[in-house]
């Protein structure tokens, strides 16, 4: 059996015969369902118990098979008729030889389908070595894509409730007796307290965190009930560590949320933020396969790793850097920024602030 990304469909190798994947009927939609509280230190939060009747955790006919790579010690998943493939790290050859049940820990609770096909995970990664402009003219031009494998990788996705000290400025406009606007500042500081959803980290030490920051956003529309027919003839990678120690990751992912709630508390016509102290009270998780091609480019001998969102088309990667070109635009971005400074000095000598105002000193 194979899921095949274009048509969205399990397609049977022998007789070609094709099914869609339904819901499974016992379990609630993802985003309706209550998540797994993660223990911390001191919890503030208690998250919604998990009723056995709808949780897919508790499904004995959701087990996975999992096999271990002896090169690299990476976990892979087989299912359906997939029996061997490469490891999408190190190319080893992988066989079920010696496959065994996943732990009761690596229960799937939603999946987010391939959507991209190879034609556009190509395309997309074209697109983007041609942006690369700090990169060697011939990058876009020579690279050469050596492996494109589709890899499903086991993600947390947290509510994660949240307590930042913050303090900042805020500014609000005003005008004098003249009718002349000006910014007057007020220096602020509180408390936030509020509880974030859908913060999706991807749990493999394997893909870097700033790839996995630059893959989201995540389409959370497209997440479907697990099912073990979107992962045939595909390789799935486990989660490397438990919910608990990607939490700090999971803040990152939510780092714009918790600046606009510090923005709102501000207040104001404008706002600044000049500190702010995040404590992570209480989290709760669900646990999720996230589509992933991953790439390998060359490049002058030099090998270079990619990744693409499966389901967005997003590219993430490190492209290689020209001396020369990074010399020259280091060099431009000097010269803006001290004709920045030269023309605040003859501002500075040409004009006077008084009370947040403009006005000349001729």
């Amino acid at each position: 059996m194979h899921f095949g990304i274009d048509n969205q469909h399990v397609t049977c190798g022998d007789c070609g015969h094709g099914e869609t994947i339904g819901s499974v009927s016992a379990v609630a939609p993802l985003h309706r369902a209550p998540r797994n509280p993660i223990p911390l230190a001191s919890p503030s939060v208690e998250a919604a118990p998990i009723d056995p009747a709808v949780s897919p955790q508790r499904r004995a006919e959701d087990r996975l098979k999992e096999v271990t790579c002896p090169t690299c010690g990476g976990s892979e998943i087989f299912t359906g008729t997939l029996a061997s493939t490469s490891c999408p790290f190190c190319a080893t050859p992988l066989q079920l030889s010696h496959v065994h049940d996943c732990p009761d820990s690596l229960r799937v609770d939603g999946i987010i389908p391939f959507v991209v096909t190879e034609a556009e995970a190509r395309n997309a990664i074209g697109e983007w070595a041609a942006k690369q402009h700090l990169a060697h003219d011939s990058f876009a031009r020579d690279a050469v894509i050596d492996s494109l494998q589709t890899v499903y990788f086991g993600a947390y996705l947290y509510d994660l409730t949240c307590t930042t000290a913050y303090g900042g400025q805020r500014g609000d406009v005003h005008y004098n007796a003249e009718g002349e606007r000006y910014i007057k500042w007020e220096s602020v500081s509180g408390d936030r307290r509020d509880t974030f959803g859908n913060a999706v980290v991807i749990a493999t030490d394997r893909v870097s965190q700033h790839h996995n920051a630059r893959l989201a956003p995540w389409p959370f529309e497209e997440i479907r009930d697990f099912d073990r027919g979107f992962l045939s003839g595909h390789l799935s990678h486990v989660v490397d560590q438990p919910p608990e120690h990607y939490v700090p990751a999971g803040l990152v992912a939510i780092d714009r949320q918790i600046a606009h709630s510090i923005e709102m508390a501000i207040g104001g016509d404008r706002r600044r933020i000049e500190r702010r102290e995040t404590v992570v009270e209480g989290a709760a998780h669900r646990h999720l396969f996230v589509p992933v091609w991953m790439a390998t480019l060359s490049h002058r001998g030099e090998s270079h790793e990619l990744v693409v969102n499966g389901s967005t088309g997003v590219v993430s990667g490190d492209a290689p850097k020209d001396n020369a070109k990074v010399a020259i635009y280091g060099f431009l971005a000097f010269l803006v920024v001290m004709s920045f400074i030269a023309l605040t000095v003859l501002l500075i000598t040409k004009v006077g602030i008084t009370d947040g105002v403009f006005t000349t000193t001729e």
